[in-house]
């Protein structure tokens, strides 16, 4: 970001300048959180990037190789065929569970008895396809809470492996899905059986509507289901807990928290870039042995005076202590925007990792957002070229040169033969070093 100063201004104060026009003058923090882009840096080199699979960068070995050759001779002709069963009778039972209510009313009262019956067959196929993706045995500690006691589940995410357990192992259950997955065969009569809240993210009035139903169904007298929210919003691979959306937390009724595992050696189960395509992932799954998976429903927790009626104040506090019982993780600004950025960035030629900035934090010290990140993003390929992570101040005036720009055309040559550069750059180095408070001599 470059911040030319106004004509006259005196030179001597540079830290004078009033940058709150471009959204950059970072908000006050707690003691917890970064405040400026050097805190930022700091701890986005110590803490682990939640957004890439935990074996980024290594790669399975020979051995694991040859064992999923081996094991998948076998393993994928039988569990291929019952996986595709399972889904296909889990479409068709949850079709009849749904039959003759009209979309729109689809989360108007709870299931009737019959409904519920058929619910369930749907439930056992789903336990069938966790099985046939190598999810052979579970170990759960703990148990679902009755609604009367915690109508809302919030749970980390790690992938598509997540909501099956939960559809099979919570008695009546439903959950916060995006709209687009009522067009997609064979998932579209399953998201309808779960009495799913649907929402398009990219519209507000859907968001308020999800907002609205997920009260109902926490607050309403009627047995309607509990629901299972994923407050993340995006699904990671468990090193970190992420920011939590507040929607989940708004009824300010109590939650239970289910916090899930899934150790693993080579293959990391999670869907999260840098991982293979999902029908690569799910061939691996089945070619495994076996797809260890371990979950904890831990207490309810209830809104707390110290939360002050705010519900961002009680996520925050559920997330601080599903971190703990994750084994200590570090809590993290990270969002779905780093998410979409990820993809932006990879789209660009740019690795798995490059897209990953924490997009929490940089909104709330520096007010960027995605779309201003997806910009950055662009013109630093521009600048740097397609698959190079790190911009050098060379590159950067060559760059400034390449787009017409004769002064920096200027102080591309002059900052290689060490002349002083001309006014106009000088002007724009000078907001560059303004930002970064140093000197012109540094």
């Amino acid at each position: 970001v470059l911040v030319r100063p106004p004509r006259g201004m005196d030179e001597s104060v540079p830290k004078a300048v009033d940058l709150r026009g471009a959204g950059l003058v970072p908000s006050e923090p707690s003691a917890a959180e970064p405040s400026s882009l050097e805190d930022l840096q700091r701890r986005a080199l110590s803490t682990p990037n939640p957004l890439v699979p935990s074996t980024y960068g290594s790669g399975p070995d020979w051995c694991y190789r040859l064992r999923v050759v081996l094991c998948g001779v076998v393993l994928v002709p039988i569990r291929l065929p019952i996986f595709l069963l399972c889904c296909l009778v889990a479409s068709l039972f949850a079709k009849v569970a749904v039959i003759g209510i009209p979309l729109q009313e689809t989360n108007a009262q709870p299931l009737s008895r019959w409904r519920k019956a058929m619910v369930f067959v749907v439930r056992a196929m789903n336990r069938g396809a966790l099985w046939a993706l190598g999810v052979v045995w579970i170990r759960i500690k703990g148990r679902p809470a009755p609604r009367s006691k915690a109508p809302i589940i919030v749970s980390n995410h790690h992938g598509f492996l997540d909501a099956p357990f939960v559809y099979v192992f919570v008695p009546y259950v439903s959950f916060v899905s995006a709209e687009e997955h009522l067009h997609i065969p064979v998932l579209s009569a399953l998201v309808r059986a779960a009495q799913t809240i649907t929402v398009k993210r990219t519209n507000p009035e859907s968001r308020q509507r999800a907002k609205a139903q997920i009260i109902r169904y926490a607050t309403s007298p009627e047995p309607m289901p509990q629901v299972c929210i994923f407050p993340e919003g995006t699904v990671t691979n468990g090193r970190a807990v992420i920011s939590f959306k507040v929607g989940a937390f708004e009824p300010m009724v109590p939650v239970q928290p289910l916090v899930l595992r899934y150790p693993h050696r080579a293959l990391d189960p999670t869907w999260v870039y840098g991982n293979p395509s999902l029908p690569v992932l799910i061939f691996a799954l089945m070619a495994s042995p076996i797809t260890r998976l371990e979950a904890e429903f831990l207490e309810p927790i209830a809104p707390s005076p110290a939360d002050g009626g705010l519900p961002d104040r009680f996520a925050r506090r559920v997330q601080t202590y599903m971190a703990e019982q994750l084994g200590g993780v570090p809590v993290t600004e990270h969002t779905a925007e780093d998410t979409a950025l990820q993809g932006a960035a990879m789209a660009l030629g740019l690795p798995a990792h490059a897209g990953v900035l924490e997009m929490g934090a940089l909104r709330r010290v520096y007010g960027a957002d995605r779309y201003l990140a997806k910009a950055a993003a662009k013109e630093f390929v521009r600048l740097a070229g397609r698959g190079v992570e790190r911009l050098t101040l060379s590159a950067w005036l060559a760059g400034l040169a390449s787009a017409g720009d004769p002064a920096a055309k200027a102080g591309a040559s002059s900052s290689r033969g060490g002349a002083s550069q001309p006014p106009r750059l000088r002007d724009e180095l000078w907001g560059v070093y303004a930002r970064l408070g140093k000197d012109e001599g540094e």
